[in-house]
């Protein structure tokens, strides 16, 4: 199994894309993969942008199973290739949308450089160490706390 390339470009406008193909293959099954991740290039087509596309396939004999086909930043279909029924097999929407905010259950477990946002309230807190560096500091950081609290 190999894996598609994570490209970052900056220029006209800053993106990133998957490119290139991936073989995977299962010796128990005999069944292999092949897709190919497409990004935007200079003169592509829309539907092409971070498009994903391939089939499954029996090495032994390159049988076509199943066809894939959709972008992986949307959604991900299958096809079969017997009775052309169309299944969904990834939708990035209810996979991102299932997703927690993280949440710090041992306040001792942080790090003293990371500085901390309560998620559920909104409100900036600080850790022990960070405060106590300095008087100076700590009026500040208190000051903006209190400030970002006004606004809302």
């Amino acid at each position: 199994m190999n894996s598609p390339k994570l490209v970052i470009r900056f220029l006209p406008v800053p993106r990133v894309d998957w490119l290139g193909n991936v073989t995977i293959q299962c010796k128990e099954t005999g069944l292999e993969a092949e897709l190919c991740y497409r990004g935007n290039s200079f003169l592509s087509r829309r539907s092409q942008h971070r498009s994903i596309k391939g089939k499954i396939f029996l090495s032994s004999s390159s049988q076509t199973i199943y066809e894939i086909n959709g972008h992986w930043d949307r959604t991900v279909t299958i096809k079969d290739a017997s009775n052309e029924r169309v299944t969904i097999i990834y939708n990035a929407n209810e996979a991102l949308s299932g997703l927690k905010t993280p949440i710090v259950k041992d306040p001792k477990d942080i790090v003293p450089s990371e500085s901390i946002i309560d998620m559920g309230r909104g409100e900036p807190s600080y850790t022990t160490e960070e405060l106590g560096e300095s008087e100076g500091s700590k009026e500040h950081l208190l000051r903006k706390g209190k400030e970002r609290l006004q606004k809302k």
